[in-house]
């Protein structure tokens, strides 16, 4: 039988309007976050990680930690003032230009160098 009461009718559209969506409970949200905060920063560092290997003096790759690159900022971490002042140096001198100028992945325009005690502490002031 066909209800054809008004305000019955009009009680089930606000019923069904008014009703709160099921909440999601599969962890589709964990893969978005996870896509965004770890999976997508790690393919941009991984690009410039084998060039600066490649460009930068042994002897100051391994005091040096690249920590991100976003906005076309590469923030690398140094272990002391010294270190970072000779990496300062070659980046002033041309290496910077030179990886630009030489890599394929995201936008890099510029290096941001930071000196930290160690390279898995916290940060200070050069």
């Amino acid at each position: 039988m066909h209800d054809t009461d008004p305000h019955r009718t009009r009680w089930e559209r606000l019923r069904q309007w008014r009703k709160l969506p099921e909440r999601d409970l599969s962890l589709r949200f964990i893969a978005e976050h996870f896509q965004r905060t770890v999976e997508r920063p790690y393919r941009q560092l991984t690009s410039v990680v084998e060039l600066w290997n490649q460009l930068v003096p042994l002897d100051l790759v391994d005091h040096t930690r690249l920590e991100s690159l976003k906005r076309g900022i590469l923030r690398v971490r140094v272990d002391s003032s010294a270190r970072l002042y000779e990496l300062d140096r070659l980046l002033r001198d041309g290496l910077e230009q030179e990886l630009i100028r030489r890599h394929k992945g995201p936008a890099l325009r510029r290096i941001e160098l930071r000196v930290t005690d160690d390279l898995l502490g916290p940060e200070r002031s050069p």
